[in-house]
């Protein structure tokens, strides 16, 4: 073919009809401009069929990814309702008259579950910042809030940490209370004792109410960390 056009050039110059060789360049270089923009639309669609096949291995994956997050956190709100319902329990029994009280039931009331959410998937989605994305991109802002929504659950349980570690260990170390969280025990503290090891009624109440506001505001982190892992999940499966 090249030989071909070749033989054309020498053949016009030859003749010295120059300007049909210039006609004759002129169409040679169209030519040639098709030819490549045919190839890079040709390799566009190739690496465009990549990413889309790519694309749905990394949603099969997420959708993997939030379904376990979305059991994850029913059974983390099913155990933070049992620990609201021991820290009231608790409560109302410093507000009345008794002074004889279980070290089982303080420890389980002061008692909370430790968790820290990862999504490695997502995550590195928002880090490329769509890049891996072809039909998806749409959903970037949901995958956004709902990554920011996981990680305030995250934070939460860091500050119920940081309170047990700075507020409730000092006092159970104080009052001789053991830490035995759901377990049986019939070792008993009574008011005087707590009082003796320099906690007033007040302070533990104090304390308890704080714990009670801490797991509410947890448990509203969780509750909109659940609804966007299952709106999310919804978009994802119905765009399938």
């Amino acid at each position: 073919m090249i030989r071909f056009f070749r033989k054309i050039r020498q053949k016009l110059l030859e003749q010295q009809k120059v300007k049909n060789y210039l006609l004759y360049a002129i169409g040679e270089i169209f030519l040639v401009v098709i030819g490549i923009l045919i190839a890079i639309n040709i390799n566009d669609w190739n690496n465009r069929q990549t990413k889309i096949a790519n694309e749905k291995v990394i949603m099969a994956s997420l959708v993997e990814e939030l379904s376990n997050r979305e059991i994850k956190l029913k059974e983390i709100i099913q155990k933070s309702q049992k620990y609201a319902e021991l820290e009231l329990m608790l409560l109302n029994k410093f507000d009345s008259d008794v002074t004889s009280f279980s070290q089982k039931e303080i420890s389980d009331a002061f008692d909370y579950l430790f968790f820290f959410i990862d999504s490695p998937i997502l995550d590195e989605i928002i880090i490329k910042n769509s890049d891996v994305l072809v039909r998806k991109k749409f959903l970037m802002d949901d995958f956004r809030t709902l990554a920011k929504e996981l990680g305030d659950v995250s934070v939460t349980s860091t500050y119920l940490d940081d309170f047990w570690s700075s507020q409730v260990t000092p006092f159970f170390l104080s009052c001789g209370i053991s830490y035995e969280p759901f377990t049986i025990s019939d070792l008993t503290i009574e008011l005087k004792e707590i009082e003796s090891a320099g906690y007033s009624k007040k302070q533990i109440q104090a304390l308890i109410k704080f714990k009670i506001t801490m797991n509410k505001i947890r448990s509203q982190a969780i509750d909109k960390a659940l609804l966007s892992t299952q709106q999310t999940l919804e978009k994802l499966q119905n765009e399938k």
